[in-house]
């Protein structure tokens, strides 16, 4: 049992990383997402 524990606090680790991982990245697409919808205006003049 206690390799099973072992196991589950280490995949909930690795959840718990990846869940970060995927914050930043969708962070990181809305900042470049605005930046790209910022240049469009600019560029249209809208």
């Amino acid at each position: 049992m206690a390799d099973n524990n072992s196991l589950i606090h280490e995949l909930q680790h690795d959840v718990k990383t990846h869940a970060a991982a995927i914050e930043s990245i969708q962070t990181e697409m809305q900042q470049l997402f605005r930046s790209a919808e910022a240049a469009n205006a600019q560029r249209f003049s809208l």
